[in-house]
């Protein structure tokens, strides 16, 4: 991470041996892009998922700007990265695009903000979403909302985190959770910021579709003593 921000901070015209704690966005895009092994005359091919990436990254549109703290985020989210390889197979790029195809992914909120969304009564029982844990650095967190744990209980929201293993694909391992728990519908009314980047995404295109592979989940069982995700 802090080689390829080396990278971009000599770009912006700073000490090669600096590390700043901001980048402009049109600097982080074609140092990631280099990575990534897009030459700059195509990277308008790939204008869905890095606007979904700048999104994910909080840089705030073409005019704005990248920081160490949301890019190392970014990498403990999608990690290891993965480089375009000859125009096919599974990038980062195909990731960030199949996540936030999702109806189920709100990007990142707190445990409390989500309680507030599944609490209220008219929200059906195993309403869910999937969200970026603000306490948990590079974690996933289901908060679902299910019955109270005795009989006459009141419906409770539970947040249960979902550890990545390397190598295993985003989006099903967390489809997989989402059917071991039985889960119902997405909560609607998610963010309409990731369905006008994904209005225009091209479905001809080698982007990644979530499939069978063999998924590893290990999930953090809920402590209702206390919400920490």
């Amino acid at each position: 991470v802090h080689a390829l921000w080396s990278q971009m901070s000599s770009s912006g015209g700073v000490g090669s041996n600096a590390l700043i704690e901001q980048v402009p966005w049109s600097t982080f895009k074609r140092a990631f892009c280099q990575f990534m092994n897009v030459p700059q005359d195509q990277e308008t091919k790939y204008n869905k998922p890095l606007k979904a990436i700048n999104e994910l990254l909080q840089a705030g549109g073409d005019e704005g700007k990248v920081t160490l703290q949301k890019f190392e985020r970014f990498v403990q989210w999608f990690s290891p990265l993965q480089p375009v390889i000859g125009g096919s197979g599974q990038s980062t790029f195909d990731e960030v695009i199949a996540l936030i195809s999702e109806h189920w992914f709100w990007g990142s909120m707190s445990a409390e903000k989500a309680t507030a969304y599944l609490d209220p009564p008219n929200v059906p029982l195993k309403s869910f979403l999937v969200r970026f844990s603000e306490n948990k650095e590079g974690q996933f967190v289901i908060s679902m909302k299910v019955k109270g744990l005795k009989k006459n209980d009141p419906p409770v929201v539970q947040h249960r985190r979902i550890e990545q293993k390397p190598n295993s694909p985003i989006v099903p391992t967390i489809n997989q959770q989402i059917k071991q728990q039985k889960l119902k519908k997405p909560l609607q009314g998610r963010p309409a910021k990731f369905q006008s980047i994904l209005k225009d995404v091209d479905t001809s295109t080698n982007l990644y579709i979530a499939g069978s592979a063999p998924v590893h989940v290990n999930m953090t069982p809920w402590n209702s003593s206390k919400v920490i995700y």
